[in-house]
């Protein structure tokens, strides 16, 4: 009984390391999407200039196919249904909602 019990345990453990870290890959790629196409449209409002609302449409289109992943939406859906910590399960409510909307074709 008690080698089940510390099994089931450990097998919880290790699914609670790899939420964390598909969380901060999430973040990290997110992060830098979602910088480069803020600066970028800074760049457009300021100028008024159509190169930077081109690019900014360009960086955008990079973010929703991020979103586009079916592999990382299907883990963030499953991740949903397993996580307990509070701040992490928030996370993941944030991430599917932005993953959802973009689960068709990215144009």
């Amino acid at each position: 009984m008690f080698q089940r019990n510390s099994f089931k345990v450990r097998e919880l453990e290790i699914l609670m390391d790899e939420i964390s870290e598909f969380l901060a890959e999430e973040n990290k790629n997110i992060k830098e999407l979602y910088r480069d196409a803020c600066l970028v449209y800074w760049d457009a409002m300021i100028s008024g200039k159509k190169e930077y609302y081109e690019d900014y449409s360009k960086k955008e289109i990079k973010l929703k196919e991020h979103f586009n992943n079916k592999e990382r939406f299907e883990k963030v859906k499953n991740f949903l249904k397993s996580e307990e910590n509070p701040i992490e399960k928030r996370q993941l409510e944030i991430l599917y909602l932005n993953y959802l909307p973009c689960q068709g074709d990215v144009e």
